[in-house]
């Protein structure tokens, strides 16, 4: 079982059914050639292989961060109170003593406070920038009707989701405009027993 990151917004889209697929930026991107494949300073990338496997005279230097059927644990911003954990995804503030909920960051969530499991049901590649507007729908983001009126639709807002998601001194080589190969990576909301059942057969 592996952890997977997603900010708060992205968690409430995961429950509320609306997220199904995530983008992941590849590090180092690698260069494309229809003899090669992907690769990257001689070496080859890879979806379905591990880090160590040898083949084609490459050595696989980065294989997919997931691969389908892995079992993921979602981190996000929570918090350990006396009778248990709280989300901020759901929103609440004020704790039953009246007390103001400190989160903390999903990076530092242990998998034990984990309530969200995904299966991975799909692994490929493909620029930032071929996202089509119902990829775009499956990533969670939403817009209002009246954005919609105005010719502002879900891809448009994935676009700026996305540059806010990249430090500035890496939008040049991560950013939108940059256009990066990355991980589509689409997915599968199980429960907490299938979950458990399905690492403990591995």
């Amino acid at each position: 079982m592996k952890p997977i990151l997603f900010n708060t917004e992205m968690v409430k889209a995961i429950l509320d059914g609306r997220k199904t697929v995530t983008r992941r930026v590849i590090k180092p991107q690698p260069t494309y050639s229809p003899r090669d494949g992907f690769t990257w300073n001689g070496c080859a990338y890879g979806t379905d292989f591990p880090p160590t496997f040898r083949g084609a005279g490459y050595n696989l230097c980065c294989a997919a961060p997931f691969k389908v059927n892995d079992i993921l644990y979602v981190r996000e911003a929570w918090s350990e109170l006396s009778y248990g954990y709280e989300y901020k995804a759901d929103g609440k503030r004020i704790d039953h003593l009246g007390n103001r909920i400190k989160y903390k960051p999903s990076i530092h969530m242990p998998k034990e406070a984990a309530r969200i499991y995904l299966r991975v049901t799909g692994v490929h590649v493909e620029r930032l920038r071929n996202i089509t507007q119902e990829d775009a729908i499956k990533e969670g983001v939403t817009v209002c009707e009246f954005d919609k009126e105005g010719g502002f639709y879900e891809r448009d807002e994935f676009i700026e989701l996305w540059d806010t998601t990249i430090k500035k001194d890496q939008l040049q080589y991560y950013g939108w405009n940059a256009n990066p190969y990355v991980w589509v990576i689409e997915f599968e909301v199980i429960d907490k027993a299938a979950a458990m059942a399905n690492d403990t057969e591995r």
